[in-house]
């Protein structure tokens, strides 16, 4: 965010940010907006194309959460958050850098694709099933919140370019966390999203795909997700692993562990799945959350600055990719 009103850093929370309504006159009308100005909106998922929800904290004192579906931004409250922690880890190591942060919970990789991108999506599936005998099948529909993801991040661009005239904005890296909602779908077809998605994003004017590797949700179908962001960072040079830690931090429902973990000491994981108020759920805390951005930065001073290859946590599991890749 630019600007002290936005962009002030707040000890260890920060502004979850902002909701983008679809329908601004739905989510403010008079019987749902509170006497600060905030709306009540029901359903806030259906009425929004992107919006904070790493956070539901109903009382700070009792402890009590909001269920997401009624989840609205009268109830936002400051949390944890991993873009401005990276942030910060990258101005220690003396750089400058404008972001904008964007995020949706609980949607699919197909979230962020237009027509056109579906388009050409199903025919490298077309292309692909003839090739190697595989039936994935045909995607649809398109998301209405994909044209406006696009129109955001190009904004983004022509805004920093006015603004800091004179600067270095060589780098133009893109960011991507994303990949719960996908669990269990084919390997295959979630590198296809990936490559349609970069194609879309570097004819933006982005030079550098950075990935954050998806952690565990719910199940261990999440794996094969892992294993796509894995060999796409590996097959394109334009695109970067910066780190695996988030798969490394056990969820409380217990996850089998037997082959997505680090091959170094499991205790430095403990304890980063807590909501930032200490109420059990899925969430990484600030405590891993400060891990990731510290090992993200160092990736990213390698790639951007050095030149020279990503320094990654070792895990048992890799043998198995390399070995799946080779056949």
């Amino acid at each position: 965010r630019l600007g002290e009103k936005s962009g002030a850093f707040k000890q260890e929370g920060f502004p979850t940010g902002e909701f983008s309504y679809m329908n601004m006159s739905l989510a403010y009308r008079k019987d749902l907006v509170t006497e600060d100005g905030k709306s009540r909106l029901d359903s806030y998922s259906m009425n929004t194309h992107f919006c904070p929800a790493m956070c539901n904290l109903d009382s700070e004192e009792k402890k009590t959460t909001v269920d997401f579906e009624i989840f609205s931004e009268a109830y936002l409250p400051y949390a944890p958050s991993l873009a401005p922690f990276l942030v910060r880890e990258w101005e220690r190591l003396g750089q400058k850098c404008v972001y904008a942060h964007i995020a949706k919970a609980g949607v699919p990789i197909r979230y962020y694709f237009n027509e056109k991108m579906l388009k050409r999506l199903n025919a490298l599936i077309s292309e692909h099933n003839e090739k190697s005998g595989d039936t994935l099948p045909v995607q649809a529909p398109s998301s209405e919140s994909a044209d406006y993801f696009f129109e955001k991040t190009r904004d983004l661009i022509l805004d920093s370019e006015q603004k800091f005239k004179g600067e270095s904005l060589e780098n133009k890296c893109f960011f991507w966390l994303q990949g719960e909602q996908d669990a269990e779908q084919p390997k295959s077809l979630y590198k296809l999203y990936l490559s349609v998605l970069w194609e879309e994003l570097k004819a933006l004017g982005f030079t550098h795909f950075f990935c954050i590797r998806v952690g565990y949700w719910f199940n261990d179908g999440i794996a094969s997700v892992m294993q796509a962001q894995e060999e796409f960072c590996e097959e394109n040079a334009d695109a970067y692993m910066l780190t695996r830690l988030y798969s490394f931090m056990a969820a409380p429902s217990g996850q089998d562990m037997s082959y997505w973990y680090g091959n170094d000491t499991m205790e430095d994981y403990l304890f980063c799945r807590d909501s930032f108020y200490g109420l059990p759920n899925h969430h990484v805390n600030e405590k891993g959350l400060k891990m990731i951005a510290s090992a993200a930065a160092k990736n990213m001073k390698r790639v951007l600055l050095c030149g020279t290859p990503v320094c990654l946590e070792e895990e048992k599991c890799l043998p198995l990719i390399k070995n799946e890749l080779k056949k």
